[in-house]
Parts: structure tokens; C-alpha cells; sequence
């Protein structure tokens, strides 16, 4: 039954997502479409992650400079509402 499930979803162009290592201990997320048992329009992004620009995020959390995008918002609206001259 199994198998022929896999062969009824052959039959249709679906979307795969997995996220792996490679050798070189990168983290990879990977998209593609499969049909007829073949790949296509395949996506393979290599995720960075730099510990340095995490620690300097949580020093300007402690340090208070940090603003959420609520708060950036709110300024850039303030200050388009004053070049407007409304309240």
C-alpha cells in the first residue's frame, strides 16, 4: 500500500523542505520540487551564524540601545507626521 501511495504522489509536482550539515559543519535549508521522480527548481541556502554579531546584539540589549520594530516604527511615524505638520 506504502509504495503505491509513493507512486500517486509521483504523480504530482509537491515541495520538499529538509535542513542538513555538510561535511564542512554548515548548515544548509533546502527546498525542491519533485515530479515524475525528478528534482527541480532546487534552493539550497547555506545558514550563517555568527556568534560575534549575536554577542554585540545582547551588549546593546543590556546597554538599552536596543529597539524593537514597534519602536523604530513609531519614531520613523512621528517624525513623517511632523514634516506633515500633524499631531
Amino acid at each position: 500500500m506504502s509504495t503505491l501511495l509513493y507512486y500517486l504522489k509521483q504523480l504530482f509536482p509537491l515541495m520538499y523542505r529538509t535542513r542538513y550539515w555538510d561535511a564542512s559543519h554548515q548548515l544548509h535549508f533546502c527546498v525542491w520540487r519533485q515530479w515524475l521522480g525528478r528534482c527541480y527548481s532546487v534552493d539550497d541556502v547555506v545558514v550563517v551564524y555568527d556568534a560575534e554579531m549575536e554577542r554585540r546584539c545582547i551588549a546593546a540589549i543590556e546597554r538599552g540601545e536596543y529597539q524593537t520594530l514597534d519602536e523604530v516604527l513609531g519614531e520613523l511615524r512621528a517624525k513623517v507626521n511632523a514634516e506633515k505638520g500633524q499631531p
